[in-house]
């Protein structure tokens, strides 16, 4: 499965191999892209991250969410964080074997892949639809008090 790597990557087809990996008869008809936050972003991780839109063929008959956050490799392989393949084949385990068995409030998977090479994607529903936060890593803002509240 071709692991996209840039914003040109990410087309209706490549999205639908890798949702319907998920959730079997899923058609991406449109890809709108909201924002990407890269390696040259503050607002990063360990990963690229890619806001978009999605727009299903037949309309939305499962449900699944529109607004998904797509976690890509870095751009820059240079950086120390941009390879963590360990990391990201857990984190796609993660939501490709356990989530769905799990009751914990987390981001619905839609998918994902790793090549041999340790680039990456994992598509996931973008939370903040729901009002959530998610906090960068390099963030000052979290308190003792909101890691308390989270455990």
């Amino acid at each position: 499965m071709l692991v996209p790597q840039s914003l040109a990557d990410l087309t209706p087809e490549t999205l639908t191999n890798l949702i319907q990996t998920v959730h079997p008869g899923t058609r991406v008809e449109r890809v709108t892209v909201n924002d990407l936050k890269d390696s040259d972003s503050t607002e990063t991780s360990s990963s690229a991250l890619v806001r978009m839109r999605l727009d299903y063929a037949d309309g939305n008959p499962k449900g699944l969410p529109e607004s998904l956050i797509a976690k890509m490799t870095q751009s820059n392989p240079g950086l120390w964080y941009s390879n963590l393949n360990a990391m990201y084949a857990n984190e796609l385990a993660f939501y490709a074997k356990l989530r769905g068995e799990v009751e914990l409030e987390a981001p619905i998977g839609m998918g994902g892949a790793m090549d041999d090479a340790g680039r990456y994607i994992l598509l996931l529903e973008d939370v903040s639809k729901r009002g959530a936060t998610v906090h960068p890593v390099l963030t000052e803002d979290v308190t003792l008090d909101h890691v308390r509240a989270i455990l």
